[in-house]
């Protein structure tokens, strides 16, 4: 199978193009050319900036892609010219979504008060009123425009006529080249070779959704090789889901601390 990945040479892309390419498929990557990736060989390469993918059309035409797999439609507008652009030339666009758009979220950040949602989330639970939650911030993560909307993403992802969409909700994702570095804080202690590490009683107790990269990567790779991912949606997370402090306890042991 053709298939293109948009934006594959930041923490999460070069690890599905490694098992795409891994399970036989012919992957090629969009991108800008300014990150250095460990990718196979055999991967190809388009260069150019999505902020001007239309332009890149008459390439995409001679790639013919079955699936395009994109990694960071943040906007409303990323997802009309990226299903726009598609449309006639691949069969399906999976697009990396976040678990931030349920109004669980947006609850924890005492955002919305409705009451709390039932537990474990599933792919069909309730989804936040509230848009734009990153716009009055002064610093976004990973520098996030302030219109980075996923909800609008999937909507527009999932309601084209012309092309079939499918989503992947990510949660919070560790491992190797992380760029939010999320064990970090734990690990320069343990460094330190610090004798206890003091957690306030409700970061201890909180349980959170977390992915390590592989894995997540993995789902995707699914995601957009199974024909029965057509017009579905999906959110993936480690199946355990820790206390934060036996999250530190596990990092620990690993660490040798």
């Amino acid at each position: 199978m053709k298939i293109l990945v948009i934006g594959g040479t930041n923490f999460i892309g070069p690890a599905v193009v490694r098992q795409l390419y891994a399970m036989g498929h012919e992957v090629t990557v969009f991108h800008r050319g300014k990150t250095a990736a460990e990718l196979p060989e055999g991967i190809q390469h388009i260069l150019g900036d999505r902020s001007a993918l239309s332009q890149m059309k008459s390439e995409f035409e001679r790639l013919s892609p079955q699936v395009v797999v994109d990694m960071f439609p943040y906007t409303e507008a990323d997802a009309i010219a990226l299903m726009n652009i598609f449309q006639g030339i691949a069969e399906r666009v999976v697009a990396i979504s976040s678990m931030d758009v349920y109004r669980a979220y947006a609850v924890f950040l005492q955002i919305e008060s409705t009451p709390v949602e039932p537990v474990p989330l599933t792919e069909n639970s309730a989804l936040r009123q509230q848009l734009h939650l990153f716009r009055e911030m002064a610093e976004r993560p990973l520098n996030a425009p302030a219109d980075y909307e996923k909800i609008l993403v999937e909507r527009v992802v999932m309601n084209s006529a012309d092309l079939t969409g499918t989503i992947v909700r990510l949660p919070m994702v560790y491992g190797t080249q992380d760029p939010l570095n999320r064990l970090f804080p734990y690990l320069k202690r343990m460094d330190e070779d610090r004798p206890a590490i003091v957690l306030p009683e409700s970061i201890a107790q909180w349980r959170g959704s977390y992915g390590y990269v592989e894995n997540v990567a993995y789902a995707i790779a699914l995601a957009a090789t199974n024909e029965r991912a057509k017009g579905r949606i999906y959110h993936v997370a480690d199946a355990e889901v820790l206390t934060e402090a036996e999250r530190l306890s596990r990092v620990g042991r690993v660490a040798g601390w």
